[in-house]
């Protein structure tokens, strides 16, 4: 993977289990990482297949494997929040995950 392609700073938020003065669980999110990474909307043909497994699926982020990241975290990107719907391990390799992305309104 070639450096130059990840030139978005995107943060990895995770929820944290804060709770307020009445005792009730607040959702609460702290960044727990900033990578570069690359965020593009989904177009055409691969809309099409990420919408048959997920209907909202708006945006692909491309992380380098070392990022750590699962389904319950979210992404941070200039204060636009994208949901994360799924995250691949591009040809078992190691070297690449691919992440379909809602983007919250």
């Amino acid at each position: 993977m070639r450096a130059g392609q990840l030139r978005h700073r995107i943060a990895i938020e995770r929820r944290s289990g804060a709770r307020n003065s009445f005792g009730e669980e607040k959702e609460d999110w702290s960044t727990s990482e900033t990578t570069w990474g690359s965020i593009s909307p989904l177009r055409g043909v691969e809309r099409f297949e990420a919408r048959q497994i997920h209907p909202q699926v708006t945006h692909k982020v491309v992380f380098r494997s070392c990022v750590d990241l699962d389904s319950s975290d979210r992404l941070n990107f200039k204060g636009r929040i994208f949901n994360i719907d799924s995250v691949i391990l591009v040809d078992e390799r190691d070297i690449k995950r691919e992440i379909l992305c809602t983007e919250e309104k």
